[in-house]
């Protein structure tokens, strides 16, 4: 095992994945309605009579249903096969109706949770009248397998257990080929109608989340001429839904503290993928902004702007929350010390207010990102882009602190990206964006320091050509470039090649020494981590190389060889 045949291996080991284009493709989107989206009255309806409910009463539904998995959950572990494997995750298994042992999934884990249930109704007091609310055992485990299965059996395989904060109680409209879409809505929506006068809008959705009982939501929309003309506007989505434009997956509550009482309805939509029209788009998470796109052969490029200063207030936030961070673990010390009836009220204060400013920070930086994702996709569409080139989110800690917002939910925004994109026929491609920031798009050149390109945080100059631009700007023109990846990758072989078949000057010898060095012990980390298949890309090098020792003695001594070898070639006069 000679090190070029490691280096070549980890070059084989990266593979492109793209998506194809021009067939139907399926969106999915999930709509909540409260009180905050228009007005939003439940009512429940019992033999005919209709209780009206309040928010406590949803939230008061929503915390029975919640203890009730929260004890299933519990119980998990004595229905369970866990085997510690090689490496830090377990082999998790449950035996299947047969009574053989498979593997866990979202789905066996939803099913014996609902079985695990220590009841099968619960009741309360709705306006002085008792309601007893009978589960439906497919609901309880649509529920959870959509919401939470998936951070369960994926917890369960690394040995960890979750805390299920939040749950919504939703039935599934299932569709089999005996039970059509028309037939298996109507077995669990029984009304779904919208009226209207010309100034609001009316929709009245009733269904079937309990047994003998129905829920009713009536959802009033004032009909704003500019609002609801957009294609995704609440009123227009409850419109292609009564007409199965839309059709609908899971309906249902939910109850969340500062939101209220919501119904949530998951639906889904086909769309058709443009025809390539060889634009694309690349998006870069910024330097020096949030995030930066460019389209290559046009001028469209920049900050993808929203209509009021944001930054300020974003760091004015993180701010304050650092400082009662900061506040609270000066009150905890004190604590230790003198836990005074003062020191008490000080706590829960600080307590309060900090969860208020999380709060604030979450909905602050979800609502910019809708922003930002609707501005990124119109530009999209009205350049003609058929695919927009995205990141590959794997930051270490380092280059997450090197964005000029380094607490930024990146993976909410792209997420979102991706979505809306698909959702109007535009592909979504994500790449590896190493050295995405250090090369020229023009000369093609690719610096192994970041320094020799950026003698500024916002300033690109290439050493060889003199190509000058913002360096956001350059990295979203190079992730927008066909083939990327394979660019980057063939500069630096070449580059690799001919300084190890010519003898270095002394002039250039130490700086050419230490960029091959980084470079070759950089893919000689990676592919340590794939080959002893290790989870944790931050494990160190010595640890890798510790780690292939214990495993694979004669391969270490191969290697370690190897790498005297090449730092005596280079270090030779």
């Amino acid at each position: 095992m000679t090190f070029s045949d490691l280096f070549y291996s980890l070059i084989i080991i990266i593979v492109l994945s793209i998506r194809p284009g021009g067939c139907m493709a399926t969106a999915n989107k999930v709509l909540k309605l409260s009180n905050r989206k228009g007005k939003v009255d439940f009512s429940l309806i019992k033999d005919g009579k209709e209780i009206p409910l309040r928010n406590k009463h949803l939230r008061l539904i929503i915390e029975n249903f919640l203890k009730d998995i929260r004890f299933a959950y519990l119980q998990l572990p004595k229905y369970l096969h866990i085997e510690p494997v090689k490496g830090e995750y377990f082999s998790v298994k449950t035996q299947n109706s047969e009574g053989k042992l498979v593997n866990v999934s979202t789905d066996n884990i939803s099913n014996l949770i609902s079985k695990l249930i220590p009841r099968e109704n619960f009741k309360l007091d709705i306006n002085g009248e008792e309601i007893e609310f009978k589960y439906k055992r497919d609901s309880v485990a649509v529920s959870v397998n959509y919401l939470v299965a998936k951070d369960i059996v994926n917890n369960l395989k690394k040995g960890k257990t979750i805390a299920i904060k939040n749950l919504q109680y939703v039935s599934r409209i299932k569709v089999t080929k005996t039970n059509p879409y028309d037939k298996a809505f109507k077995s669990v929506v029984k009304d779904f109608s919208i009226k209207e006068d010309g100034k609001k809008a009316i929709a009245t959705i009733i269904f079937y989340p309990f047994k003998d009982l129905l829920i009713k939501v009536e959802v009033e929309l004032k009909l704003n001429k500019r609002k609801f003309s957009e294609i995704n506007s609440y009123y227009n989505i409850l419109k292609r839904i009564k007409d199965h434009t839309y059709l609908v997956k899971y309906i249902g509550i939910g109850y969340k503290q500062r939101e209220g009482a919501f119904l949530v309805i998951s639906y889904e939509f086909e769309t058709q993928d443009k025809k390539p029209s060889g634009k694309a788009m690349g998006v870069d998470l910024g330097q020096a902004h949030l995030v930066y796109y460019a389209i290559p052969g046009t001028e469209s490029r920049g900050d993808v702007s929203v209509s009021y200063q944001w930054e300020d207030k974003i760091k004015g936030i993180w701010n304050k929350k650092k400082a009662l961070q900061r506040a609270l673990m000066q009150i905890k010390d004190l604590k230790k010390e003198e836990n005074s009836e003062d020191l008490e009220k000080g706590y829960k204060k600080v307590v309060k207010e900090l969860k208020a400013i999380r709060d604030y920070e979450k909905n602050f930086m979800e609502t910019l990102n809708k922003q930002v994702t609707a501005s990124l996709v119109k530009i999209a569409l009205k350049e003609g882009v058929s695919k927009i080139v995205l990141e590959e989110l794997s930051l270490s800690p380092e280059e997450k602190n090197a964005l000029k917002f380094p607490k930024w939910n990146y993976y909410q925004l792209q997420t979102m990206i991706e979505n809306k994109a698909k959702e109007n026929g535009i592909q979504v491609e994500k790449i590896n964006p190493a050295y995405t920031s250090q090369r020229c798009p023009k000369c093609e050149f690719v610096a192994f320091i970041k320094d020799m390109v950026r003698p500024k945080r916002d300033t690109f100059i290439c050493p060889r050509c003199g190509f000058k631009a913002d360096a956001d700007y350059t990295a979203a023109l190079n992730i927008a470039t066909k083939d990327i990846e394979e660019r980057i990758k063939s500069y630096i072989i070449h580059d690799i090649e001919i300084l190890e078949d010519r003898k270095l000057r002394s002039s250039e010898k130490k700086y050419n020494i230490q960029r091959l060095q980084r470079w070759r012990i950089s893919l000689l980390k990676q592919l340590l981590i794939d080959y002893l298949q290790v989870k944790n890309s931050k494990t160190s090098l010595k640890k890798l190389l510790n780690k292939l020792a214990s495993q694979d003695r004669q391969a270490y001594n191969l290697l370690i060889e190897d790498l005297q070898k090449f730092k005596g070639y280079l270090t030779k006069e």
